[in-house]
């Protein structure tokens, strides 16, 4: 089984970078007008992933350090985030697919069900206002803030040991995993919100590993082809963190892959809530209205 979602993640991957690489190719010139600041882009993008390995939320990192440096549009922050980790996602759901146990019949529901949830997201994130997805993201910002202060201090359960569920806890899960998939697309990243469920429901911490990582890659794939089309998302940011993004998990997965988090997590809550501030306070014209 390890080897068939092996290969399948390998298609999916080239298929993502087929459909990327034609539309960045077909708007190149407009992609070097945009924003970001390509001498900066490898370390961002190394560090949002090579924390994103550790169990940080990435979305929640991208948000926060675009948002503050300008570098996209509200209306593409949330095609820019979900694009530009796929191939980081790719290397990560290899390397946890391998190392840790789960009941497989388990992953493969999860997926399927975060997969139909990300297809339905995007078409209905892309209908809304500039303002509903500002406060969307915010608020998202702050529901990451708040699992990952729940996690610092120790107010989710994490000591089970289970591998698999029964039937109708399994079904709760992959209802859970659809709803997390359609947020995904409004920059709500699923990791956290899936860790907290899988302890919750007793099982092991480490299960939520492949579980959030398989789900996440095959769904959120779905999801940017969507934005890609629609050209809603920052290409130069998703082109750079394409290629870099990469070598942080591979420093994170390879090398320090036991760090310690405590005090990089605080760090990141005060991000995630500074983040959020930004995104929630009325703009200039909202307050002139």
């Amino acid at each position: 089984m390890v080897l068939i979602l092996d290969l399948l993640v390998a298609l999916t991957t080239i298929y993502f970078v087929i459909n990327l690489g034609r539309d960045v190719w077909q708007h190149r010139e407009m992609a070097k007008k945009e924003p970001a600041d390509g001498r900066i882009l490898p370390f961002t993008a190394s560090l949002i992933f090579f924390l994103s390995t550790l169990g940080a939320s990435d979305f929640a990192l991208s948000s926060a350090i675009y948002t503050r440096l300008g570098w996209t549009t509200v209306r593409k922050l949330p095609g820019t985030v979900n694009a530009q980790c796929i191939l980081p996602l790719a290397v990560m759901t290899v390397a946890y697919l391998s190392r840790v146990q789960v009941s497989w019949w388990l992953l493969v529901m999860c997926i399927i069900a975060q997969v139909i949830g990300a297809y339905i997201g995007p078409r209905l994130v892309m209908r809304l206002p500039d303002r509903m997805i500002r406060l969307s993201v915010g608020v998202g910002l702050l529901v990451s803030a708040a699992l990952l202060l729940a996690n610092q201090l120790h107010w989710v359960q994490t000591t089970g040991n289970a591998t698999s569920l029964p039937v109708g806890k399994a079904i709760l899960l992959a209802a859970l995993l659809f709803v997390y998939g359609a947020l995904n697309n409004i920059g709500i990243g699923s990791f956290a919100p899936t860790m907290v469920t899988v302890s919750f429901f007793g099982m092991s911490p480490l299960v939520a590993f492949p579980i959030m990582m398989g789900a996440a890659f095959f769904s959120i794939v779905v999801g940017s082809t969507v934005f890609i089309q629609a050209g809603a998302y920052s290409r130069k940011i998703v082109s750079y963190t394409s290629i870099f993004g990469i070598i942080g998990v591979l420093v994170a997965v390879f090398i320090v892959g036991q760090l310690q988090m405590t005090v990089i997590n605080w760090i990141i809550l005060a991000i995630l809530i500074y983040a959020a501030f930004i995104l929630l306070r009325p703009t200039a014209d909202e307050i002139e209205a």
